[in-house]
């Protein structure tokens, strides 16, 4: 099974309508970072036999982190500060080169922009999962 490289995985934001979406590469970045998390329950009882903790999982959440060098009038970024000014959710893909993609609705926790002295301006950002992450191979 071959391996994956990181810059062949891309981060695509619909900047269309939720009808009728159209996915825009989002242009500049350079790190996105899909987390999944469950969290524990915790279902240990002092007459468990074993003297060891015993956990369910409970809800599961997932976010995209990314980063990357701002690219001026590039119609994804626009589509993401546009959803975070107005508190929008917005649908995003991670696409990997076979076709698979990670898809589904988020907002927009965080949208810093950095403009160094000696530097290229870059942003990161942090998109919330609302709801299912869809897996379609």
């Amino acid at each position: 099974m071959p391996k994956v490289a990181g810059v062949d995985v891309l981060l695509y934001l619909n900047t269309g309508t939720d009808v009728s979406p159209t996915y825009t590469v989002l242009g500049g970045q350079t790190e996105a970072t899909l987390n999944r998390e469950a969290e524990e329950i915790d279902v240990s009882a002092k007459t468990d036999p074993d003297d060891y903790g015993d956990f369910l999982i409970g809800k599961k959440t997932w976010n995209i982190e990314c980063e990357g060098f701002y690219v001026d009038s590039d119609t994804a970024f626009d589509a993401l500060e546009q959803a975070f000014e107005n508190r929008e959710h917005l649908m995003v893909e991670l696409r990997m080169p076979s076709g698979k993609t990670y898809s589904g609705t988020v907002r927009i926790q965080e949208l810093p922009m950095e403009f160094p002295q000696d530097d290229g301006t870059t942003f990161s950002t942090t998109l919330l999962g609302s709801g299912p992450l869809t897996i379609t191979p």
